[in-house]
């Protein structure tokens, strides 16, 4: 039987609330988008489901770097809204890091339905 794949990257964008904001009005979120391929080998290069979190340093900065794309309300020290770029990233504490990471790690695998495609 031959496979199927996905030619036009089809998997949507989504809107993704830190984990540590749950319960706040207006939480921050980021957006984050499917990585597929040899960018998604970088990501797992080294991984181990015996640990938390599974990805090693490397793999959470370039899950980071390759799907997240945008966010929303974050702000700097002022309390004025910053415009996405990647070193909003390495500013993040550690735990929402991971979060956003395996936020993307889930958001990469294929869902059931593109599996029977």
């Amino acid at each position: 039987m031959a496979i199927t794949v996905d030619t036009k990257n089809k998997v949507e964008s989504n809107w993704h609330p830190l984990k540590s904001e749950e319960g706040i009005d207006d939480p921050a979120e980021f957006k984050l988008y499917a990585v597929k391929g040899s960018r998604l080998d970088e990501i797992m290069e080294g991984v181990n489901f015996d640990n938390w979190p599974p990805l090693t340093a490397k793999g959470i900065q370039k899950a980071l770097i390759y799907g997240v794309k945008d966010c929303k309300n974050v702000n700097d020290s002022n309390g004025d809204e910053v415009k996405f770029s990647p070193p909003i990233l390495e500013s993040l504490v550690w735990g929402d890091r991971v979060d956003l990471a395996m936020a993307v790690l889930d958001k990469s695998k294929l869902s059931d339905e593109e599996k029977k495609t």
